[in-house]
């Protein structure tokens, strides 16, 4: 399972940077009066402290366990970005009950999700001058998305009244999630952020946590603390040739230079100066 992940992950990768090379065009979006360009992509790479919430703890326990994180993203309209994610996920925790015992679980998770980004600050782009100014330096954005999340759960007790209380449930399973997060990106430079959210894994099982108490509903989550650094790719430019104007004619009656004709006479087109060409796409 984890080879496969890291084969989509380096696929990713690939195909991502491919994305990037092309170029695009400036588009303007109705709903946020600004001038925008689709992309670029980005990849970020994260750290992640996960709690669990569930039959034997209500709340993310005290024992916060790491994992990784793999991150693709691309902007498609102005503030909004989608993108996918495939992340590796440990949670533990030990329920005690005195002298009668105790309950403990670890489970390991694999998951991967597609999701929605929506910054709520962003820069306007009005002006060809706007494209040269960097974006703020703290943005704040929402994360909403779904994907699917691989456990596997061990379970250890000596809880005397286990049986009468709990069962036991610790078969490989595959439950949907749905991620919400909220999170702050901080812009470095255009080619690198750092970005750190708090979120959430609603999920639709009881048995994260390989127990099932008995006479109880609800289904367990778990809550992820994630420091992310982001690469932000760009297209490789090529160097233009600068324009210098059409031929001056020398020799004229009053010593000044005239604009060259062709052989009917007509006057050559002229070339727009380079102040009135479309600017070339600058992207931060």
């Amino acid at each position: 399972m984890f080879r496969k992940i890291i084969i989509l992950s380096i696929g990713l990768l690939l195909g991502t940077f491919a994305l990037a090379q092309k170029k695009k065009q400036i588009e303007y979006s109705t709903l946020f009066g600004s001038y925008y360009y689709r992309g670029p992509v980005s990849v970020a790479v994260g750290g992640i402290n996960c709690g669990y919430s569930g039959d034997l703890d209500r709340l993310p326990g005290p024992k916060l366990s790491p994992g990784l994180s793999l991150t693709v993203s691309y902007k498609v309209w102005t503030r909004i970005y989608f993108g996918g994610e495939v992340s590796y996920l440990a949670f533990k925790q030990t329920a005690g009950f005195g002298k009668t015992g105790s309950i403990s679980f670890t489970s390991k998770a694999y998951e991967v999700m597609a999701f929605g980004r929506f910054n709520l600050v962003d820069r306007k782009i009005f002006y060809k001058h706007d494209l040269k100014q960097k974006p703020q330096r703290i943005r704040p954005y929402l994360v909403l998305g779904l994907g699917m999340a691989y456990v596997v759960p061990t379970l250890d007790y000596t809880y005397t009244y286990f049986k009468y209380n709990y069962e036991k449930k610790t078969s490989a399973q595959v439950t949907p999630v749905i991620p919400a997060a909220l999170g702050i990106e901080l812009y470095l430079n255009k080619y690198f952020s750092v970005l750190g959210e708090l979120a959430a894994r609603f999920t639709f099982t009881d048995h994260l946590d390989g127990v099932n108490k008995l006479k109880t509903k609800g289904n367990d989550r778990y809550i992820n603390v994630n420091l992310k650094l982001q690469y932000t790719f760009h297209p490789i430019r090529k160097r233009r040739a600068k324009y210098e104007g059409p031929p001056l004619v020398f020799g004229s009656a009053n010593g000044e230079g005239s604009k060259s004709k062709d052989t009917t006479g007509k006057k050559t087109e002229q070339k727009p100066t380079l102040s009135e060409e479309t600017p070339e796409q600058k992207q931060d």
